[in-house]
C-alpha cells in the first residue's frame, strides 16, 4: 500500500496503491510509474548461469588461503572484491561447460610472469606438482611456486566445491597435494608468486593440466 505525505503527488507518496501504480522519489524528485511483476525468467541459458554462480560462490567459500592470494592481489584497489573477481572471470567460461577444464585458478596480478610449463603427476591419493621457474626478470626472486587442483564435474550440476592448494619456496619447486579421491579426475593448475624490486608480490596467470590419482 503507498503511503501519502499532504496531497497525492504534490509531495511524497511511497509504494504500490492496488498494484496499478507505483510511487515513489528518486533524487528528490517524486514519480509514479505503472506497477509491473518482477520478472523471473528461467529461460535455459539464465539457469545454467544461475547454477554454475551458486557453484562458483560454494567453492569460493571452502577454497584455501593459497588459491585466494591471486584474487584478493587482482582485486586490490578495484572497484569489486576478490570474490566479485572470481565469479566474473569464471561465469563465462562454466556456464555452458560440462566439466571444469575452462576454471581460472589464477588470473595473474600486478604483471607477474607466467609459468612456461609445469607438470602434474597422479600418485596415490595425491598429485605431484612440478614446476621449473621461468628465468625471473633482474630483481624479481620468485618467491613460489603455488598449485590447486579441484575434482572435475559439471559446474551447473556438481556438488563437490573442495578446492585443494599448496606451495614450495625452493628450487626445484615440486610438491604434492593429498587427501585426493582415487580414479577420480581432477583439474590442476600452477602459477608462480613474484616479489617485485619494491618489495611487493605478483602472480603470474596460470598453467593448467589434469591428473587422475590411483
Amino acid at each position: 500500500m503507498a503511503k501519502q505525505t499532504g496531497a497525492l503527488l504534490a509531495f511524497d507518496a511511497r509504494g504500490q496503491l492496488g498494484k496499478t501504480i507505483v510511487f515513489g522519489s528518486w533524487r528528490g524528485q517524486s514519480y509514479a510509474r505503472r506497477y509491473v511483476v518482477p520478472a523471473n525468467p528461467k529461460t535455459a541459458a539464465q539457469t545454467l548461469t544461475r547454477s554454475a554462480f551458486s557453484w562458483l560462490q560454494q567453492a569460493w567459500k571452502l577454497s584455501p588461503t593459497i588459491f585466494q592470494a591471486p584474487w584478493d592481489l587482482y582485486a586490490s584497489g578495484q572497484p569489486f572484491t576478490n570474490r566479485n573477481a572470481f565469479g566474473s572471470k569464471n561465469i563465462a567460461v562454466l556456464r555452458s561447460a560440462a566439466d571444469l577444464s575452462g576454471l581460472i585458478f589464477s588470473p595473474g596480478a600486478k604483471g607477474g610472469i607466467a609459468l612456461a610449463t609445469a607438470t602434474f603427476t597422479a600418485g596415490v591419493g595425491l598429485i605431484t606438482v612440478a614446476g621449473p621457474g621461468p628465468a625471473p626478470p633482474v630483481g624479481w626472486p620468485l618467491a613460489a611456486i603455488q598449485a590447486a587442483v579441484v575434482r572435475d564435474q559439471d559446474p551447473n550440476t556438481g556438488v563437490l566445491y573442495q578446492i585443494s592448494a599448496n606451495e614450495d619456496l625452493v628450487s626445484p619447486y615440486s610438491f604434492t597435494i593429498t587427501g585426493l579421491t582415487a580414479g577420480q579426475l581432477y583439474r590442476c593448475a600452477a602459477w608462480a608468486k613474484w616479489t617485485k624490486p619494491n618489495n611487493t608480490t605478483a602472480y603470474g596467470p596460470q598453467f593448467a593440466g589434469s591428473a587422475t590419482p590411483t
